[in-house]
């Protein structure tokens, strides 16, 4: 017997989880409120993306691979290559190549081999550099391989100093360089602020003047005031110089500036001089400025500046650090421009400025497009996503519900909970935006809102619980009844004054086995905390002191936390499998740690990262059968205020029935035997009925394909022992059932 809490567990094996998939191979289809469907609905969301161009599958069309600051996270785009067209596919099984690196990452390909390659900020290996991994394909998919420096003490790249010795090429993890052909030799250079932050370092690359390869990254310092400008340390103010022999402001290397926390550039030709112009982001500005070079590109030198760029279109204006980047989204051979946020905390909603090139010349000519570029195809609640899972309306199709910390706002965030109801079929889900604010939670002045479900007074219906980022909890009792649409009272705040400091994630859970429904609250200290419920059936109550008996303030030894940190962020997700508790959870680092079996009040730790699953920052997990299928799907939140979806092989704990009905009422379709040895039997009870039958197993491979009437044989002898998913498309209906080969 199985029972579920608000986000059902399953033991499951790690490598049984199949590859979440969106785009045109979704999972299950989502739509926003006036019913369009959101074309990369499960990529997760997106709040400062960083964008680069690379052929990730080896097909000679150039990808997208975004990076996200937010949980450090990898997220690829296949191009269908439509020319002149936006035409992106999601392809997250591109992800998985990519290595853990921090703070910026982009594709280029410096070694002439038509094979992109990754430079990402250094801040992994304790270094302000840069770090580069050397692409390769295989199988027709992109892999990388990291680059050792013999020459310096990190493996970052260096450049040989006055004094004879190799220094790092200077990169803090907060800005954004630019990596580009800066002298036009064939050769990828180097441009970014430098330690004072108020002037730019351009480290030239040495590789054709020495006639070495292009693999070999040999780098000079050759400029200490690249286009002789200087920017304030105190805002985003340009200063120009009057000669090309002066930098603006003199002495800038003896500390001038050094307050400057943070900048990011672009370089491009935007006029065809085969010189490089600079686009400019700075921490204190919501605005991005052009730099105009009017001499080579051995020598760069800024004469006059375009502020609030384009200033003959809609500017950018992005609340807080804004950083460009320049590829052909299009397909149409012009590289266009896309802005996006450069920090982790702020605007959270138009976090994609998207600009295309329409020039008819060499001369680039860039249109305002739009400022929400894939993000508005996506599920994206600004941010944070909480998801819990239940049947709101009593249709037997189960809804999704989904709490935030909050869309940003300049005053504040705002905080809701949303409602997605799906109007599909039990075995096709299709999830639509119903509601924007549930139940007015926005009323509440709070942030982080985390949902579960569950029967807390005992009367045969699904209550909500909702904890907050204060610590407290929301209870809201369904007045509905059993089986019935739920019809939820009015919302009780700071729930019997239960506080658990910050971060509350409650579930509803007899832990116990007392017949009483106890609440299982995660926190920001990684931390579970159990409250008893001291009351009877349909009067909970509760003792608001974690640390007071009965409660427990450390149950099970839950802790998220990695070593050395105070954050854990434990949100816990429990179902108890023939009569044993298991427990998943998500945690801060974005990775979902999996127990099992209370013993002495001990969780066992199975896991420490469930399913090799990492959304980059706060995972939070829920688990139903969405399709009625028998097994069970897993959504998984994330902090960038999106979700992901995996197919699973777990039992749902549901036995679905043998015979089905199809809609048309004519006929029965029955598989037998089950479990099966050498063969088993899909029969229809209408001898004159068509039907195919296909076998399926847990990666979601089809193994079989069979067209039958009436009646068909299955030979299975040569299938591995295992469970396999059976599907039956008859005349107006699809029927699905769980195989279990002995």
């Amino acid at each position: 017997m199985i029972h579920f809490f608000r986000i059902a567990f399953y033991c499951l094996i790690a490598s049984s989880v199949i590859a979440q998939t969106v785009g045109d191979r979704h999972y299950f289809d989502f739509q926003n409120a006036n019913g369009d469907v959101l074309k990369y609905a499960l990529a997760g969301g997106l709040t400062a993306p960083q964008f680069s161009a690379g052929d990730l599958n080896n097909d000679g069309i150039l990808d997208l691979y975004i990076f996200d600051k937010v949980g450090d996270v990898h997220l690829t785009f296949i191009n269908k290559g439509t020319p002149s067209q936006e035409d992106y596919e999601y392809a997250p099984e591109y992800e998985t190549a990519f290595p853990n690196v921090e703070d910026w990452a982009m594709l280029r390909d410096y070694n002439g081999d038509n094979i992109p390659d990754l430079f990402a900020s250094g801040t992994r290996l304790g270094a302000s550099g840069i770090e580069v991994f050397k692409g390769a394909y295989e199988n027709n998919k992109l892999t990388f391989i990291p680059i050792k420096n013999w020459r310096y003490s990190f493996d970052v790249l260096s450049y040989l100093s006055n004094s004879g010795s190799q220094l790092n090429v200077y990169v803090t993890g907060q800005d954004i360089p630019s990596l580009d052909d800066i002298d036009n030799d064939g050769d990828l250079d180097v441009v970014t602020f430098n330690i004072s932050g108020s002037a730019m370092d351009f480290y030239r690359n040495m590789a054709v003047e020495n006639g070495f390869s292009l693999d070999s990254l040999y780098f000079e310092l050759d400029d200490i005031c690249w286009g002789r400008f200087h920017e304030s340390g105190f805002s985003s103010e340009i200063e120009l110089s009057t000669h090309i022999d002066t930098c603006a402001v003199s002495g800038i290397y003896v500390g001038r500036g050094a307050v400057h926390s943070g900048s990011t550039s672009v370089t491009l030709d935007i006029d065809g001089d085969m010189d490089r112009e600079v686009l400019l982001g700075d921490i204190s500005s919501n605005a991005m400025t052009l730099l105009k070079n009017t001499n080579n590109d051995q020598k760069a030198f800024f004469t006059s500046q375009e502020n609030d760029f384009p200033s003959d279109d809609v500017p950018v204006d992005i609340f807080i650090f804004p950083a460009g980047y320049y590829l052909d989204l299009n397909n149409d051979d012009k590289k266009d421009l896309i802005f996006a946020p450069n920090e982790t905390i702020g605007e959270d909603d138009a976090v994609c400025w998207y600009y295309k090139d329409v020039s008819t010349n060499n001369i680039a000519d860039f249109n305002y497009e739009q400022s929400d570029f894939l993000v508005g195809d996506m599920i994206d609640l600004g941010s944070g996503a909480y998801p819990t899972i239940f049947d709101y309306n009593a249709d037997g199709l189960l809804d999704l519900l989904i709490g935030n910390f909050g869309y940003f706002e300049t005053t504040g965030y705002d905080v809701r909970l949303t409602l997605y109801k799906n109007i599909g079929t039990a075995s096709n889900p299709i999830f639509r935006l119903e509601e924007e604010d549930y139940l007015n939670f926005s009323q509440y002045a709070t942030r982080n809102l985390m949902p579960s479900v569950g029967d807390l007074d005992g009367d045969e219906d699904l209550d909500l619980i909702v904890g907050d980022e204060a610590g407290i909890l929301y209870y809201v009792e369904n007045m509905g009844g059993k089986d019935n649409p739920v019809d939820f009272g009015s919302i009780i705040y700071k729930y019997k004054d239960i506080d658990v400091g910050q971060h509350s994630a409650p579930i509803i859970y007899d832990a116990d086995g007392d017949g009483l429904s106890d609440l299982i609250v995660g926190e920001k200290n990684g931390n579970l905390n159990f409250f008893k419920n001291i009351g009877s059936l349909g009067n909970p109550d509760f003792e608001m002191n974690p640390d007071f008996e009965p409660n427990n303030s450390f149950w099970g030894q839950v802790d998220t936390r990695v070593p050395g940190f105070v954050i854990g962020y434990s949100s816990p997700t429990i179902v108890v499998v023939d009569e044993i508790p298991q427990l998943l959870v998500g945690s801060n680092r974005g990775v979902i740690l999996q127990y099992d079996g209370l013993e002495n009040d001990v969780f066992n730790k199975k896991d420490e990262r469930y399913g090799n699953i990492d959304v980059g920052k706060e995972s939070s997990v829920a688990l139903a059968d969405l399709n009625k299928n028998g097994f069970l799907d897993m959504v998984v939140g994330n902090f960038r205020g999106g979700i992901s979806i995996y197919q699973t092989n777990l039992d749902s704990g549901e036995d679905p029935i043998s015979t089905t009905t199809p809609q048309n009422g004519i006929s029965t379709i029955k598989i037998y035997p089950n479990p099966a040895t050498n063969i088993f039997v899909v029969e229809s009870e209408d001898v004159s009925e068509t039907f195919s039958v296909e076998l399926y197993d847990l990666l979601g491979r089809n193994l079989i394909y069979k067209e039958a009437q009436h009646k068909t044989i299955i030979d299975v002898a040569s299938m591995a022992t295992g469970v396999y998913l059976c599907k039956v498309n008859g005349q107006g209906y699809t029927y699905n059932k769980k195989i279990v080969i002995k």
